[in-house]
């Protein structure tokens, strides 16, 4: 049998009924996973076959599915009924699907009467064009052995990118006939993962599906360094039954990289429980937690030991949190070098929710260490000590991140410009979407002299941090040098005048200076 069109291409060789052909296939897999296909009898088959698909309009009339080919689709084999084996192999090297191009996909099986062989690989590369965001990457590739409704498999899946992961399972599942009902047994035998720079291995455990039920018996993911995750019980619409989610130490960056969260950057070391109840019981699941964060940061600035707890809100389709972090921490008295301890106590209250990607959490700062302004004026100063408070919100939705409200900051921060440090207390910066607005704030040297700033930072979803600040100088140190070396001169300037600084990250601050020395 031969077919030639633009669209396809085939040639089938050798003893064949083209009325059982779908049936000689399905009886080959079915003698391996008789659970799901029964076996039909057919006529005697024996025959070679190779098919070639092609891009074309017709394609797209036998299916809504959102695909394109790129190059042509080739699957060739052979079928042989009498000796119970079959040969299929597929290469497909470029196929588009719902906007993402995969690249080099191809599937290798084969069938004998003891066993079904299964091998296939897939890659994709989505290319970035921002400068702020990698390209992304990712291979696919898994082998299987079939039997007996039994699938052993070899999975490894590994991505390139904002995250780097490489994933390795080994899982055996048992498919078995429970009252009508197909069961699942899940076995994980040892096996590894790598996220970012840390290596996890995964337990020998189990998991049982039947129905919409999910049962996990002590699922566990370890590093060396003795953190853990680890799930347990059942994932039912029975409100008695839980499923649990124990932590020790895991680093709360790893968490938020996995479901792509970087707008802000936080760290920690995550301990404690999680409680699902009512998993499968539709869009009404009951979710509570408690947790602790030791040393948790935002913008690698510390703000302390978290207590959280947080619960799931139906309403919103997401999560209410509520936590309260205290950092105890040294802070210097205004420019004079002296250091006195200080107590910051940030509450946070509000809710995240991924469905409708959206966020609230309003936030209240009392004496919160600055050292996390690293993060937002990092391009104008350095050194940046001291304390903030005032009521703050984080916003969404996710993909697009703001702060708002007002602070009012107690700082020592250094320019970067002319190295001079300042101090800045009292006043207050206006926190507005994409704008951190500074308005006529006091800014003073370590002599008290005091001079006006005025500027302000913009940014998109806290990152492209741009800046444009000015200067009113009255007999202000506007230059304080002790060393004298081919970069700089010894000298110690007071002035009068103007100063403006603007810039962005990642590039060259432009100075301007209209002064008067006094």
């Amino acid at each position: 049998y031969a077919v030639m069109s633009d669209m396809l291409k085939a040639d089938i060789t050798g003893q064949v009924n083209l009325q059982d052909l779908t049936a000689g296939f399905a009886n080959q897999i079915a003698k391996h996973l008789p659970l799901f296909i029964r076996q039909k009898p057919t006529a005697d088959l024996d025959f070679d076959y190779s098919l070639q698909l092609s891009e074309s309009p017709v394609l797209h009339y036998l299916t809504s599915a959102d695909f394109y080919l790129n190059s042509p689709v080739k699957l060739y084999g052979t079928l042989c009924s009498s000796s119970s084996t079959m040969t299929a192999t597929l290469d497909a090297p470029s196929v588009t699907y719902n906007g993402q191009a995969y690249d080099n996909i191809s599937l290798a099986c084969s069938s004998t009467p003891s066993q079904l062989k299964v091998h296939a690989i897939a890659n994709s590369l989505k290319e970035s064009y921002d400068d702020e965001l990698p390209s992304e990457s990712m291979t696919l590739d898994v082998t299987a052995d079939v039997h007996s409704n039994r699938v052993a498999s070899d999975i490894y899946l590994n991505t390139n990118g904002r995250n780097n992961i490489a994933i390795h399972l080994l899982p055996t599942v048992q498919f078995k006939d429970s009252i009508g009902k197909t069961k699942t047994d899940i076995e994980l035998r040892p096996s590894h993962a790598v996220i970012n720079d840390t290596t996890w291995t995964v337990s020998p455990s189990s998991i049982e599906l039947y129905g919409k039920d999910i049962v996990c018996h002590n699922v566990r993911f370890a590093n060396n360094s003795n953190s853990y995750l680890n799930i347990d019980g059942k994932a039912t619409s029975d409100p008695e039954d839980a499923l649990v989610v124990d932590l020790k130490d895991v680093e709360i960056k790893y968490i938020l990289s996995l479901i792509d969260f970087d707008a802000v950057r936080f760290a920690g070391k995550t301990s404690g429980t999680i409680t699902m109840n009512n998993v499968m019981a539709g869009d009404n699941p009951d979710l509570s937690a408690r947790i602790s964060v030791k040393n948790l940061t935002i913008q690698e600035g510390p703000l302390g030991d978290a207590e959280i707890k947080a619960r799931w809100d139906s309403e919103i389709n997401g999560i209410v949190v509520d936590g309260r972090m205290v950092d105890l921490y040294a802070v210097q008295e205004s420019l004079t070098g002296n250091e006195r301890s200080m107590t910051g106590v940030t509450t946070v209250s509000g809710w995240i929710s991924p469905a409708k990607n959206d966020m609230k959490l309003d936030i209240d700062t009392r004496n919160t260490n600055a050292a996390f302004l690293h993060g937002f004026l990092g391009g104008v100063f350095k050194e940046i000590n001291g304390h903030v408070s005032g009521p703050i919100s984080v916003i969404g939705p996710l993909n697009d991140v703001n702060i708002v409200g007002k602070a009012v900051p107690n700082l020592n921060l250094r320019l970067r410009a002319t190295n001079v440090p300042y101090h800045i207390e009292g006043d207050t910066i206006s926190l507005q979407p994409y704008l951190f607005d500074f308005r006529n704030i006091s800014l003073f040297d370590r002599f008290g002299h005091e001079s006006v700033l005025n500027g302000r930072v913009t940014h998109k979803n806290m990152k492209n941090f741009k800046y444009d600040f000015d200067v009113k100088l009255h007999e202000l140190l506007a230059y304080d040098e002790k060393e004298f070396n081919s970069d700089k001169f010894l000298a110690t300037v007071f002035a009068d005048g103007s100063l403006s600084i603007s810039g962005s990250d990642g590039h060259p601050l432009y100075v301007k200076a209209q002064i008067t020395p006094t």
